[in-house]
């Protein structure tokens, strides 16, 4: 019994010690900054025969003066670029996109018009929510031996543009230990 008590009392030392030092342990150290914290990035869509484009353009590069803002851009004119344009299309929308085209957090913002209403603020928003990171663009392909393994139909996601399930990872997963194994 007396072996059982010092046991809970050693338990019950840690557990309050524990709850005394969480608030100290959730603070970041001091003088040491998370440099991404922040940071926003969106993906830009443009096409090189494009006046509107070339006017968004100007328009990232002022905010990136202003803002921790970065971008990726992306010329349509380009047919792998492209080819990601028309992908993300099937994703994020049910109508059609055109450019200029800015995927920036959950937002698609399409237009010069609505970039130049829109950009500004959802930059400044995300900023002060932590910062934002490159958009969902799509998943890399997968490694060539696991790819030869699974046939066409366990691919199905591939050909829509849509993320993949959660099963159809998981058979991916089981695709690469009967491969290792």
């Amino acid at each position: 019994m007396g072996k059982r008590r010092g046991y809970f009392r050693g338990l019950s030392l840690v557990v309050a010690l524990s709850a005394a030092l969480a608030p100290w342990a959730s603070e970041p150290a001091r003088g040491v900054s998370n440099p991404k914290k922040g940071l926003v990035w969106a993906a830009f869509f443009s096409s090189q025969d494009c006046p509107m484009c070339r006017n968004v353009k100007h328009l990232l590069a002022d905010l990136r003066k202003s803002y921790r803002f970065r971008f990726k851009q992306f010329d349509i004119d380009n047919p792998s670029d492209y080819k990601l344009f028309e992908r993300l299309e099937s994703i994020h929308s049910t109508g059609s996109f055109s450019v200029p085209l800015i995927l920036i957090g959950n937002s698609v913002l399409m237009g010069e018009r609505q970039i130049a209403r829109k950009l500004e603020g959802t930059i400044r928003s995300l900023a002060r929510s932590g910062g934002s990171p490159l958009p969902y663009l799509g998943a890399p392909s997968l490694r060539k031996s696991v790819d030869r393994q699974t046939d066409s139909s366990q691919r199905g996601h591939e050909s829509d543009g849509r993320p993949p399930t959660i099963w159809e990872e998981w058979e991916k997963v089981q695709a690469f230990f009967e491969w290792l194994f």
